[in-house]
């Protein structure tokens, strides 16, 4: 039985100085990955937390840390399509990514515009397809 991995394209910065040339170099780090993964995690707990008789303020709290996570996913989103072009889109968790970042911008967006049509459900779904994003530590964690 033979196994094949799905070629990876490298990236290398050019020469001259640019905002592309900034984000490669950013989006390649390793720090920057560990801390995604580490977003992910700490997004998935905050998502999980609700429970009966919480104090009044907690969804405010998680409204804010929602609020700083989804700025967090979208400048990554943004970084790594300015970075990788349109090898951006090749990539499965890239579009995975890319379609939470672009629906969770939407419903808050009409969220902000006071629009509320049936939103809640919207954003149950929205909230389990965030959770989803756990799973990109699968492909970081060899040994599973």
């Amino acid at each position: 039985m033979t196994y094949h991995m799905k070629p990876v394209a490298e990236i290398r910065p050019h020469e001259k100085f640019s905002l592309r040339n900034i984000c490669i170099k950013i989006t390649i780090n390793k720090y920057f990955d560990n801390f995604i993964m580490f977003c992910i995690v700490i997004n998935t707990c905050v998502l999980a937390m609700k429970w009966f008789d919480e104090p009044d303020y907690m969804p405010k709290v998680t409204e804010i840390a929602n609020y700083v996570f989804m700025v967090i996913f979208t400048l990554e989103a943004v970084m790594k399509i300015i970075a990788m072009k349109s090898l951006y889109f090749k990539d499965s968790w890239n579009i995975f990514d890319f379609v939470i970042v672009a629906l969770t911008l939407a419903i808050l967006s009409l969220k902000l515009m006071s629009l509320d049509f049936g939103i809640d459900s919207t954003t149950s779904v929205l909230r389990c397809l965030r959770i989803g994003r756990i799973l990109r530590l699968i492909r970081k964690l060899k040994s599973l």
